[in-house]
């Protein structure tokens, strides 16, 4: 089979709604590059400037790059892409989608070619996260996760993740339950594993489910973290000491109030995948829903946010 590469170039404003729109029309595969995020990796000197393509080494725009397979329903999905875009560059973000690009790649390029610019990235204070083709010499006390993306958002090194990955760190204890609600790759599910957590991770989408377990087994913590098919906490029960939710903070939104039902008292949410702009509307749905804010992290124009549960 082959697939339509569709390369969008958003001001950062526009890069969660464009990969959300990636998703609504059926993408088999969505990744964003942030330059802002490279150029920081470069200057901390995790990653090499002569490994990456030079639009991902300057600028400040954004792309999200996705794939639709070629087949019969591929002009519908692109149509249906294009009149999702103009309304979000018309009407809710005017002006922020600056370029949209197309071609068409081979199964098997598509399979490898995105390869060549994931590298293995520490985060905090022992988080080694690693593709599973990579090899490493890890330091002492390294918690080393592999991760094969696949077709599932979530390689470590965007900014919301790893803001993420630095507070799970900071606050995971073992025996702790923890939701990772919009599990992606299962990146957040894997490393609260590590760090001594039972996770419930949840997506909606089947082959973000199917990556995530995968990846889970692959990192041998498949008993410690169970995968569903779901829509964020409905159906749940089982009472957690912390639900982490790197999402869009519209959906955020929905997430803040199941969050309260299923936390013990004193628990923990940590929301990401916000703009910084967008902030005061996190801390005003955390305060309706009875959360008080504990410390809020952030990266360039993203933040992510951790609150309690009062009780």
């Amino acid at each position: 089979m082959n697939w339509q590469e569709i390369i969008i170039e958003s001001a950062p404003e526009g890069v969660e709604a464009v990969a959300n729109i990636a998703d609504e029309v059926g993408a088999g595969g969505v990744a964003i590059e942030d330059p802002q995020m490279v150029i920081n990796k470069i200057k901390e000197g995790s990653w090499d400037a002569y490994e990456l393509p030079e639009y991902l080494t300057q600028g400040e725009n954004a792309f999200v790059r996705l794939y639709l397979p070629v087949n019969e329903n591929l002009p519908r999905r692109l149509e249906d892409m294009k009149q999702r875009l103009d309304y979000l560059n018309t009407y809710l973000l005017p002006g922020c989608i600056k370029n949209i690009s197309y071609a068409t790649v081979k199964e098997e390029d598509w399979a490898e070619n995105w390869k060549a610019y994931y590298k293995p990235v520490r985060v905090g204070r022992s988080i080694l996260i690693k593709p599973s083709w990579e090899e490493v010499v890890p330091a002492p006390g390294d918690i080393i996760v592999e991760l094969d993306p696949g077709m599932a958002f979530g390689t470590g090194t965007h900014a919301t993740t790893v803001l993420c990955l630095e507070f799970l760190e900071d606050i995971i204890r073992e025996g702790h339950k923890v939701y990772d609600v919009g599990t992606g790759s299962g990146i957040l599910a894997i490393t609260g594993a590590k760090l001594g957590a039972e996770v419930v991770s949840i997506d909606i989408d089947e082959v973000a489910v199917r990556v995530a377990r995968e990846n889970a087994a692959l990192n041998g913590v498949a008993a410690k973290v169970e995968v569903k098919l779901g829509d964020l906490l409905a159906g749940e029960t089982e009472p957690a000491d912390i639900v982490v939710a790197n999402i869009v903070a519209d959906v955020i939104k929905e997430v803040i109030p199941q969050a309260k039902e299923k936390l013990k008292d004193s628990g923990l949410l940590l929301v990401s995948g916000i703009f910084v702009e967008r902030l005061p509307d996190i801390y005003r749905w955390l305060e309706e829903n009875g959360f008080k804010h504990r410390k809020t992290r952030e990266s360039g124009d993203w933040a992510a946010v951790l609150a309690v549960k009062e009780a």
